[in-house]
């Protein structure tokens, strides 16, 4: 049975940089946000919207990026069975604090705002959320309470303003020790 590792933090901490690390080093990676029908935003009422092209402040206050429940049980049911050692899974979610049951560990990836706001503005990032519309203005007020539900949610912190080595080689180990003496709930 695979062990499935959730590795969050909030946007711009790494975690698709991460990703694409760790793949390259023979990890088996999925991005949450990739997952057809995981990931959607929803209003107030936990109907699915569309996000506008440029959300002002506003609509993303009122309005929120989750995961579908019922989808990401299927997913780690699915991985789970697979014949894989662990599973990276990558990925945020507002409604994560009421998921995260699903993981048999979580990392936290872990930024200052200033270095948030700098890789937000990174032109090959591949996520539009922080430049888009008013997500910016969104994601720094909110950073500090965003960064302190993270981290509270989590097993472990690791500092992602070490290399992406670093980063990388401090997962995979704590997860070694882990599967062989499992977190407690």
């Amino acid at each position: 049975m695979s062990t499935v590792v959730l590795i969050t933090g909030v946007s711009g901490t790494g975690k698709s940089a991460l990703a694409r690390h760790l793949t390259a080093r023979g990890e088996h990676v999925i991005s949450l946000d990739a997952q057809p029908g995981l990931c959607r935003w929803e209003d107030p009422t936990g109907r699915p919207v569309v996000r506008p092209e440029q959300p002002d402040i506003g609509w993303l206050r009122r309005h929120h990026w989750n995961w579908r429940p019922a989808v990401l049980d299927m997913l780690i049911g699915q991985l789970r069975s697979a014949d894989l050692d662990r599973v990276f899974v990558c990925g945020t979610a507002a409604n994560m604090a009421l998921l995260t049951d699903r993981f048999d560990l979580i990392f936290a990836l872990d930024v200052d705002l200033e270095i948030m706001l700098a890789r937000l503005r990174h032109p090959e990032r591949g996520n539009d959320f922080g430049r888009a519309g008013a997500s910016r203005q969104l994601l720094a007020e909110r950073f500090a309470t965003d960064r302190a539900a993270t981290s509270r949610l989590a097993h472990v912190v690791i500092n992602a303003t070490d290399p992406l080595t670093v980063v990388a080689n401090a997962i995979r180990g704590y997860t070694a020790i882990c599967q062989l003496q499992p977190v407690a709930a």
